[in-house]
C-alpha cells in the first residue's frame, strides 16, 4: 500500500550557524502552508475580512503571530534562542533572525 499524500511529511529543518538562505525557504513555506505568512508581511493588526470587526481582525491578527512564533520556535536549535529572547511577535523574532544570520558585507557575502 503507497502512502497517501497527507501522510508524506517533508523533513523538519533546524535553524543553526550554516543554514539560514534554506532554513527562510523552509519557513516561509511552512507558515504559507498554515496561511499566517502574512503576518511576516507587516499586514495590519486592523485589516478586516468580509464580516469581521476592527476588534476581530485584531484577535485574528494576534493569534496568527503567536502561531507563526511558535512555528519559528519549533523551527531552530536551542543555540538560536538567545537571538529571540526578548521578542514579542513573529515578525521581531524573525528580524532577529534575519539580523543575526544576513550577511553584512560583501565579504559576508562572498563567505556564503
Amino acid at each position: 500500500m503507497s502512502p497517501s499524500m497527507s501522510s508524506i511529511k517533508s523533513p523538519t529543518i533546524l535553524l543553526n550557524e550554516s543554514n539560514w538562505n534554506q532554513w527562510r525557504t523552509y519557513i516561509r513555506g511552512r507558515l504559507l502552508t498554515k496561511g499566517i505568512w502574512y503576518v511576516m508581511e507587516g499586514m495590519s493588526k486592523n485589516k478586516t475580512r468580509s464580516g469581521e470587526t476592527k476588534d476581530d481582525a485584531r484577535d485574528r491578527y494576534l493569534s496568527d503571530s503567536n502561531k507563526a512564533y511558535g512555528i519559528i520556535i519549533e523551527g531552530i536549535e536551542a543555540n538560536q534562542y538567545q537571538y529571540i529572547e526578548d521578542a514579542q511577535l513573529a515578525t521581531e523574532a524573525f528580524t532577529a533572525l534575519s539580523n543575526h544570520h544576513e550577511p553584512k558585507s560583501q565579504i559576508d557575502r562572498d563567505a556564503t
